[in-house]
């Protein structure tokens, strides 16, 4: 496999056309664009911050290819000297070949052989790939001030206990051992 697989990277404006055209054929057969509308937006409005991005060396995008064929996206917009997690998809046909991880460690190699980016942003959040690549983490919090009403009680410990019951339902899921195949089962619909 390894000899027929090839990783582009994409940083220029005009390069960026034909990646957001490649992560978009992949990003169409993910789970995250079927069940959150969570892949690489097909929007005119993100290419056009893609492209501002890109023309200030802002950007680093890369495609993961198997025999010619994209196979997985990885979209790294950079903030202040930090790359950041932006979008990552693949192929369900490769999904056992782990190329999100195969894309992710090849695209580190080649944004850290450059001098200039101090630090990599998985954003928030847990996950298997933050405890394979990541080395500190730090602690972050969205803090938001409303004012006293029934309205926004009910908005606020609304959410509170959807939070609460979905954590639950995770925990329960992880002790009986249903939630990994509960994870392929929705990934696969």
């Amino acid at each position: 496999m390894a000899e027929h697989m090839e990783c582009r990277l994409y940083s220029t404006p005009d390069s960026l056309v034909e990646f957001h055209a490649l992560a978009r054929q992949v990003a169409v057969k993910t789970y995250q664009e079927r069940l959150f509308d969570g892949a690489i937006p097909a929007t005119p409005e993100f290419a056009e911050r893609m492209h501002a991005l890109a023309e200030q060396d802002h950007l680093r995008g890369f495609i993961l290819f198997v025999k010619g064929r994209p196979i997985s996206y990885l979209y790294l917009p950079i903030y202040n000297d930090t790359l950041s997690y932006g979008y990552l998809g693949y192929d369900p046909d490769f999904a056992d070949w782990s190329p999100g991880t195969v894309l992710l460690y090849l695209a580190l190699e080649k944004v850290f052989s450059e001098v200039g980016f101090r630090y990599f942003d998985f954003t928030q959040g847990m996950g298997q790939t933050k405890e394979l690549f990541g080395r500190a983490s730090f602690q972050q919090a969205d803090i938001y001030f409303f004012r006293w009403s029934l309205r926004n009680a009910i908005a606020v410990y609304g959410h509170a206990a959807m939070d609460w019951c979905s954590s639950s339902i995770g925990r329960m899921l992880d002790i009986v051992g249903l939630r990994r195949w509960l994870r392929k089962l929705l990934r696969r619909s």
